[in-house]
């Protein structure tokens, strides 16, 4: 019958089914719970589209309220801000990436280890920068050291849009960064220059912000940002001893100094000494070839570099 066939349908379904699969009345809580649990989500989707529109209309407000002038520097720091970002993305085309900052990192990688590369003057000049391009070629990008670069170029236009008092004057600051004309070679290039630069602009600020009352935790990230621009490049070392001594007085101040003094003698351990180690294993001379003149029987090649 008609009951039957239904009964043993039901009863075949019921046998197929898990052990601790619910019984039919309990399927359907569980079916109605679920039903109710997607229509509060989709609630809440709504909402969050809601809230994005209300925010939308609130920067299109602010950026309406703008003088013509300070609307004007923000589309062209939009339109900055794309194409360099599209650089970033771009193929490595430039000689120095190409020739140094990107076959240093692929010979290491190949031959699984650091080594002298006394055939290839710039390979002295490389850094942690190029240990950070070596994990990207091992992972199949060679544009992951200008996407870092971009990075930088966005974290440098924040901190010092950040130094403005006025929202004109914040515009103006950011424009500064973007507008720079070294960004059009630097931030598509494979070597760290950018971010170096960007990590010191924020360990600066950091501690001028805080002259007063500079905690472990800010001088852990002012010392690291130090430590990370001078183990990336040589030229950041000046500039970066520039930031210690005012870090370090900083933390005088504070009644912090050992702390600080502890830190930053812990961030330059660990990020700057290897690289300059490296090279004095290598060549005899940490930064290499800037001290190659004092040498007993320097190499002529070197000093014309």
């Amino acid at each position: 019958s008609p009951g039957a066939a239904e009964s043993y349908g039901d009863d075949v379904v019921m046998d197929e089914m898990p052990p601790h699969y619910p019984g039919r009345g309990a399927f359907f809580e569980v079916a109605a719970d679920r039903v109710a649990h997607a229509c509060a989500e989709g609630g809440q989707v709504v909402r969050l589209g809601e809230d994005g529109f209300a925010h939308r209309a609130r920067w299109r407000a602010a950026y309406v309220a703008l003088p013509r002038g300070s609307r004007l520097t923000v589309v062209i720091g939009g339109v900055l801000v794309a194409a360099l970002g599209l650089t970033a993305m771009g193929p490595p085309t430039d000689v120095d990436s190409l020739n140094t900052y990107l076959r240093v990192p692929l010979d290491w990688l190949g031959r699984g280890g650091a080594f002298p590369r006394a055939d290839l003057l710039h390979a002295r000049l490389v850094g942690l920068g190029e240990g950070i391009s070596m994990l990207g070629l091992a992972t199949g990008t060679d544009v992951l050291a200008a996407h870092l670069q971009f990075a930088g170029l966005l974290v440098a236009t924040a901190a010092v849009a950040g130094c403005g008092r006025t929202t004109a004057a914040r515009i103006r600051g950011a424009l500064c960064v973007l507008a720079c004309p070294m960004m059009l070679g630097l931030v598509p290039a494979q070597k760290f220059q950018v971010l170096p630069a960007a990590a010191l602009t924020v360990a600066l600020l950091l501690i001028v912000r805080h002259w007063d009352r500079l905690d472990a935790g800010r001088m852990t990230l002012a010392f690291g940002a130090v430590g990370l621009a001078m183990g990336c490049k040589y030229s950041f070392l000046l500039s970066g001893s520039v930031v210690v001594v005012l870090g370090l007085v900083a933390a005088a101040r504070s009644r912090r100094l050992v702390a600080a003094a502890s830190i930053a003698l812990g961030c330059a351990v660990v990020l700057a000494a290897p690289v300059y180690l490296r090279n004095w294993s290598f060549y005899g001379d940490p930064l290499s070839p800037f001290l190659e003149r004092f040498k007993a029987h320097p190499d002529p090649i070197l000093l014309a570099m």
